[in-house]
C-alpha cells in the first residue's frame, strides 16, 4: 500500500460549522453510503455536556445533514450517527479502490481555506482513476505528498481532544499563545500530564516526517560559537 496527501480548498460541511463556534471536537469513527446520494457516519463527539444538546440541533440545522441519532456514552463524549448529503469527494472514495488516512471534514483549515487529504491506495490504477474522477468533478487537487504507507500510532481520544484544543489556542506557535497551567486546569488534568500528551503529539509528527529508524541518517553539523 502507498499513501498521497492531497491540498484541496475545504469543502462546506457540518463539521467545521459545530467545530468553528464551539469548544466540541469531532471524530468520525467510520462511514459507509446510504440510499440516494447520502452518507451514514458513525460519530463521537467530546463536548461538555450542558452543551450537547445544543450542539445536536445545531447538526440538525446544517443544509447537509438529513437526520442525527446522538447518545451520551460518558460525561462530555456522545456516540452517534450523523445522515448527511453525500460530497463528491465522500462518494468518488467510496466508488474506488482508496481509503481514507484521516478525514477530509476533520482536518483543521489553513489560513488560505485549504486542507490536507491523506488517503491510502494498493495500485497506481486505482490512484489514476481517483483523481481523474476528481479532474471530472472540477475540483483542484495539489499533490502534496507520495510515499509508502506510515504506521500512525493513534492517540487516545481523550489525547486527541487535547491536541486539538491546544492547536486551536496556539500551544504550537512561537511565541505560545497558552499558559498551561490554565489549559491544564480547564482539561481537568495535571501539568505534567498535559506536557506528557503533547510531547508525545510533537514526537508522533516528526516520526511521521522523518521515519522512526534514523540509524545511518547523515546529519548537518551543528555549528558551536567560540567563547569570547
Amino acid at each position: 500500500m502507498r499513501e498521497i496527501i492531497l491540498k484541496l480548498k475545504a469543502m462546506p460541511n457540518w463539521v467545521s460549522d459545530i467545530t468553528s463556534e464551539s469548544p466540541t471536537t469531532v471524530r468520525i469513527l467510520d462511514c459507509k453510503p446510504g440510499r440516494e446520494g447520502t452518507t451514514q457516519q458513525l460519530v463521537e463527539l467530546n463536548t461538555p455536556d450542558k452543551e450537547l444538546e445544543g450542539v445536536v440541533e445545531k447538526i440538525k440545522r446544517n443544509p447537509m445533514v438529513l437526520d442525527v441519532y446522538m447518545a451520551s456514552t460518558r460525561i462530555g463524549k456522545a456516540l452517534g450517527r450523523v445522515l448527511s448529503r453525500q460530497t463528491v469527494a465522500c462518494s468518488s472514495v467510496m466508488e474506488s479502490n482508496l481509503f481514507c488516512r484521516s478525514c477530509l471534514f476533520t482536518s483543521r483549515p489553513s489560513s488560505d481555506g485549504t486542507v490536507e487529504w491523506t488517503l491510502a491506495f494498493p495500485d497506481g490504477n486505482s490512484l489514476t482513476q481517483f483523481l481523474n474522477r476528481l479532474e471530472n468533478e472540477r475540483i483542484k487537487i495539489e499533490i502534496r505528498k507520495l510515499s509508502k504507507v506510515v504506521e500512525q500510532r493513534s492517540l487516545t481520544p481523550r489525547q486527541h481532544q487535547i491536541i486539538l484544543r491546544a492547536l486551536d489556542r496556539g500551544y504550537f506557535d512561537y511565541p505560545r499563545k497558552m499558559d498551561l497551567s490554565a489549559f491544564a486546569k480547564e482539561m481537568g488534568v495535571t501539568k505534567s500530564t498535559l506536557v506528557e500528551i503533547l510531547r508525545r503529539a510533537e514526537k508522533k509528527a516528526l516520526i511521521a516526517l522523518y521515519g522512526s529508524n534514523t540509524e545511518g541518517a547523515e546529519l548537518a553539523p551543528v555549528p558551536v560559537r567560540d567563547k569570547q
